[in-house]
């Protein structure tokens, strides 16, 4: 079965982790014996310049490829500027397309996101399958788009064979102090100041809780998010790690006692909650979007008002005051519950869904 792939988001040597789940995607379908052939643009640009040469570039070959290219399917992830070419020359296309939307692609409301949609609107429709990551997120696109071939697929899921509860080797000897987690984007609306709100309390009205916090990633407000923790004087409590492998983020996750998840945002999955569960963390999460799908209040975290400093706080010390039994508890919940996501299973039920299609197109 050979796939053409378009994307307009896949990891470069410059970016490697970014979109990479488009790449684990690929990687999915080919141990399944799939031929992926990539038309992707690889990495951000670094100028407008240099973006708008990309997307001619795209533009370009993938319409070429659609055309002249001889394929079993088309599978295009997200939904917006990456659909284009399919929308042009979909008349021409006689093999199934499938859509994989992602985040919010779908969900904007700026004139530009209403443009996009208008002109990829026929796409939709007459798309052989359209692949989303949650239920919350089906129920919102099936007021957008007409069309009754939805597939839930998580994002290509969680590999439980790097994220595992294990001893992490780089966990510091001193392993009595409290660690809770943010792994996120540090950007608008991903939460990251109502988490130093919630380092800062713990600093100052709870005295007797040893504990550190560690933030992973980055973010167009990343030295924003620096100085705020100088202005705060949270130097010693906070430690910046950046972004790092996914072997890194598990020996990571397996430092934490706990994952706070503070989104604004409707996440459309919110794949690091059940990352960390995966390694056993249980999560304190906004009620909001999909998290609630995962997220279940006193058995593998807690969900707060997004955005409310004294929910987050109230949640994380509830996890700090945990006896051993219960943290044991927790763990196995978390674990319990990131199987239902595993990779292996996700990637394999997607792919047999795109197969059922192919050998239906005869």
């Amino acid at each position: 079965m050979k796939i053409l792939l378009l994307s307009n988001m896949y990891p470069s040597r410059t970016h490697k982790y970014y979109a990479i789940y488009v790449k684990h995607f690929a990687k999915g379908f080919q141990k399944y014996g799939a031929n992926i052939e990539l038309c992707v643009i690889k990495g951000r640009g670094r100028s407008l310049f240099s973006k708008i040469f990309k997307y001619i570039w795209y533009f370009i070959f993938s319409t070429l490829k659609l055309i002249f290219g001889k394929y079993d399917a088309v599978y295009v992830h997200s939904v917006g500027l990456a659909l284009i070419p399919v929308s042009f020359v979909g008349w021409l296309i006689r093999k199934p397309v499938i859509v994989n939307a992602h985040g919010t692609d779908l969900l904007r409301g700026g004139r530009m996101d209403r443009v996009i949609f208008f002109l990829n609107e026929r796409s939709f429709k007459k798309a052989s399958l359209i692949v989303l990551p949650s239920l919350m997120y089906l129920e919102k696109v099936e007021r957008l788009i007409r069309n009754d071939n939805f597939f839930i697929s998580a994002s290509g899921g969680v590999d439980r064979y790097i994220f595992h509860p294990k001893q992490s080797v780089h966990a510091p000897p001193n392993t009595s102090a409290f660690t809770i987690g943010y792994v996120s984007r540090i950007d608008h609306g991903k939460g990251w100041d109502v988490f130093l709100d919630v380092v800062q309390a713990l600093k100052e009205g709870h005295k007797g809780v040893n504990f550190r916090a560690f933030v992973v990633g980055s973010g167009i407000q990343e030295q924003e998010m620096v100085s705020e923790v100088s202005k705060r004087k949270l130097n010693t409590h906070v430690q910046f790690i950046g972004q790092v492998s996914h072997d890194d983020l598990a020996e990571v996750y397996n430092c934490l006692d706990v994952l706070v998840f503070p989104t604004l945002l409707e996440e459309s999955l919110g794949l690091v909650g059940l990352e960390a569960m995966s390694c056993g963390v249980p999560v304190v999460a906004s009620n909001i979007g999909a998290l609630p799908e995962y997220v279940r209040e006193e058995e593998n975290g807690f969900l707060c008002t997004p955005g409310d400093i004294d929910s987050f706080l109230f949640s994380v010390l509830k996890v700090y005051q945990l006896c051993e039994a219960e943290r044991n508890r927790y763990t196995l919940n978390c674990v319990e519950t990131a199987k239902l996501y595993d990779s292996t299973l996700v990637s394999r039920a997607l792919f047999l869904k795109v197969k059922e299609l192919v050998d239906q197109n005869g």
